[in-house]
């Protein structure tokens, strides 16, 4: 027998990710060189964790990795960040992009 289910609520805005108010904000980090610069604050919301976990290898950015933590600081309005690895920029195409963005789902 097949079931029904009702489908999840979903919205989408445009806004500045530290404004989100979400409970889980995807960010996207590539293998290589990428310090989030483009996202200032980041790490200092999450106590430091982001810049802990890379730095011990816990969270590498390889394709599909993902790392969760709580937003501990001011400035982000997310309860968590999750950072989901997007591998090598060099590979990074629509595909890569799309595929990056199934554990999001």
């Amino acid at each position: 027998m097949v079931q029904s289910t009702a489908p999840s609520a979903f919205a989408c805005r445009s806004n500045r990710p530290e404004d989100a108010e979400v409970d889980l904000l995807f960010v996207p980090v590539f293998e290589q060189d990428d310090r989030l610069t483009d996202l200032p604050g980041l790490d200092d919301a999450t106590g430091g964790e982001i810049a802990r976990a890379r730095a011990s290898g816990e969270f590498r950015a390889k394709l599909y990795d993902v790392f969760i933590t709580p937003v501990t600081g001011r400035g982000w309005k997310a309860r968590r960040i999750a950072l989901v690895g997007a591998g090598d920029p060099v590979d990074a195409d629509a595909e890569r992009v799309r595929r990056g963005a199934a554990p999001c789902g």
